[in-house]
Formats: structure tokens, C-alpha cells, sequence
């Protein structure tokens, strides 16, 4: 409690400042001809002096025991926090729970760093769910803790990550007849260029018998890559090709976070999703995730960057390689453009000419 630290704040903070007050006030006094008037002069002004010196050893000694009560509070909350992912680690539902348990669990046992002047400091992301009867609290526990994990990994390539999130809803997805959804997941489209409305991201209740939080994290990763791409903004030219790339993006980061070749998420993907889904995971395995996720980092970037105006169907593979691809492959000094360029045409998607693709290559 009483410590160095302390008793130079009150040093420094108030002792110094007060006492230069006090005598300055102090010599000003020799100027009153009449003693008596001196002196009760001298007094007040050593009084206030002694006055706002104990008042800042007060403010200094609340400073500190609030400093110590805050700390044993987030103690308690990380030895809570842990003890939780423990008996996840011990007894998780699949491999993604358990894995992004122990990521988390890593992130917590790391000291904080210290915040760099002018910048925020870091924040974890918080996620609502309806009332639906299928969340339990172990299934919402699950997901919140893959979803911070997900929203970390992507803000640590550069993405920025929405400051809020609709409420995640289960429900009974069908199409038309019954028959199987287009895809496993609704997510809104928000009118506001960078902000999100309260509408629901709706999920499959399939989720909740296979614990399947690639479905989940597919509807977050869908939503977060629409956010970056601007897809509700209807004074856009290229919109409908943005967001075609989208589930693209979606699925890549989804896979390349939980290391494994997930699915689509849509009942009967297009071959176009599917070629380039496939293109780009064999990318990463010939080239290595980080340098695949940051060639895919700068080409979300660069699409951003501009309006390229209506893009047809037929051109979509070309113009997602010249203004996407081939700027992250630039970023990341060209080092594997050849064997990019090698793996794409190998699942049909032709990067070099914009014209009709040949009969034979089916295409969205």
C-alpha cells in the first residue's frame, strides 16, 4: 500500500506544486506593512497548502486500493474464466472446441501489453442469442468462446472487426417445398454502409445435434466479410460481384481457423465456389497458411478499394484474380504467382483472358 510509487505521486503530484504555492504566497506577504495582517496572511496560505496536501494523499491512497481492487477482480474473473476452459480442454464436444479453448486459454495466460499511446486497447467481442430452447448454456459457452477466438485470429491479419453484432438465432431452415435450404445459415444484409442492424443471423438447428460450430462460425465469417465489402451499399457498380466473393472468403478463413477442409454451408454450391474454395485450400497446403491468409488479406483490401463497376459472370474468375489475387500476391513480393496461377487453372478457373469460359468448365 505504501509504497514508493505512492509517496512520489504525493511527492511529485502535490507536496512540490503546494509548498511552491504556499511560499511564494509566503514572500508576497513581506509586502503588508501591517505584522499582525502579515502573519494571519502567512498562516491561511500555509493552511491551504497543508489542506490540499492531505487531500491529494487521500485521492492518492483511494488511486491505489481502487488500482488493487480492480486487479483482484480481473484475477478472479481470469481463475474463473480458466477453470471453465479446463473442463472444456478435458471434455470437449469435438477437436474445434477444444482447440479454440487452448487458444484462449493461451491468450489469457499472456501479459497484458502495455497500450500504445493514441490507440485503443484491446476489447473482447461479445455475441447475444435469442430465446430459442435449443441454446443451452454450454452449446452459447462454446460458441462465444470459438467466436472470440475466430474474430482474434482475423483481427491479428489486419481485418477490422464490426463493433457489434445482430443476435444469433436457431430455427428449422427450408426452401421452397421443403426441400434443403440454399444455404445453412440467413445472414442479414444491414442498410447502413458500416454499421449492423438487429436483425437475426438465423442458424440451422442442425447445429445443435452435430455441435457443429464451422456452421456457426461460416454465418459469422459470412457476415464479417460482408461488412468489409460494403455488399449493402446499392450505389455500388460492382455489388453482385462482391458478393459472390463472399462465401468464397467465408469458407477459406472459416477452414484455414480450424485447420481442417469444411464444407460450404450451402446445400448445392455452385461449381464456381467450389472450384475456387478448392483452389485456394490446396494453395494453402502447397504454399503455407500464413502466406496464403495474407495474399487473401490484401485481396479483400483491394477489391475494397474501388468501384469496378458491373462485372459479368463470365469475367468473375479473371477480375477476382487481377484486382484481388494477383495485388495480395504482389503484397507478399510475387513469390509463388506462378504456382498460384498453376493451382487455379487446375480447377478450372481461367485467370489470364476476359471471355466466356470454355463449354466444358461449368461456372455460377
Amino acid at each position: 500500500m505504501w509504497t514508493l510509487d505512492f509517496w512520489l505521486g504525493v511527492v511529485f503530484l502535490a507536496l512540490v506544486p503546494f509548498w511552491m504555492a504556499a511560499y511564494g504566497a509566503y514572500v508576497a506577504a513581506e509586502t503588508i506593512p501591517d505584522e499582525r495582517h502579515r502573519r494571519n496572511v502567512r498562516l491561511q496560505f500555509w493552511g491551504i497548502g497543508l489542506l490540499g496536501l492531505a487531500v491529494a494523499i487521500a485521492y492518492q491512497y483511494r488511486m491505489t486500493k481502487t488500482d488493487e481492487v480492480k486487479q483482484k477482480a480481473l484475477s478472479y474473473w481470469q481463475g474463473g474464466i480458466t477453470d471453465r476452459l479446463d473442463k472444456i480442454i478435458k471434455q470437449p464436444v469435438s477437436p474445434e472446441q477444444k482447440q479454440a479453448a487452448v487458444n484462449l486459454k493461451n491468450e489469457l495466460m499472456q501479459p497484458l501489453p502495455k497500450p500504445t499511446p493514441g490507440l485503443p486497447t484491446a476489447k473482447r467481442y461479445h455475441f447475444s442469442f435469442d430465446s430459442s430452447p435449443g441454446w443451452t448454456e454450454q452449446l452459447k459457452d462454446s460458441i462465444e468462446i470459438d467466436f472470440n477466438g475466430f474474430c482474434a485470429y482475423l483481427a491479428d491479419l489486419g481485418f477490422e472487426i464490426p463493433e457489434k453484432f445482430p443476435p444469433f438465432k436457431l430455427t428449422r431452415l427450408f426452401n421452397s417445398g421443403g426441400d434443403p435450404p440454399v444455404q445453412f445459415f440467413y445472414v442479414p444484409r444491414a442498410w447502413a454502409v458500416r454499421d449492423v442492424d438487429l436483425e437475426s443471423i438465423i442458424l440451422d438447428t442442425r447445429i445443435v445435434a452435430d455441435r457443429d460450430l464451422g456452421l456457426s462460425r461460416a454465418a459469422l465469417a459470412d457476415y464479417i466479410f460482408s461488412f468489409h465489402l460494403k455488399t449493402n451499399d446499392l450505389k455500388l457498380g460492382d455489388r453482385q460481384f462482391r458478393e459472390r466473393t463472399v462465401p468464397i472468403f467465408a469458407t477459406y478463413f472459416n477452414r484455414s481457423y480450424s485447420k481442417r477442409k469444411l464444407g460450404t454451408y450451402w446445400s448445392d454450391p455452385s461449381p464456381s465456389l467450389i472450384n475456387w474454395t478448392d483452389a485456394l485450400w490446396e494453395m494453402q497446403a502447397k504454399l503455407g497458411k500464413p502466406y496464403t491468409d495474407r495474399v487473401l488479406y490484401y485481396s479483400i483490401k483491394a477489391l475494397d478499394s474501388t468501384d469496378w463497376g458491373a462485372i459479368s459472370n463470365t469475367d468473375f474468375d479473371v477480375c477476382l484474380f487481377d484486382f484481388g489475387m494477383f495485388t495480395g500476391e504482389k503484397q507478399q513480393g510475387l513469390q509463388h504467382i506462378n504456382e498460384t496461377v498453376e493451382i487455379l487453372h487446375g480447377h478450372g478457373i481461367n485467370v489470364w483472358t476476359y471471355q466466356p469460359k470454355p463449354p466444358e468448365i461449368k461456372q455460377q
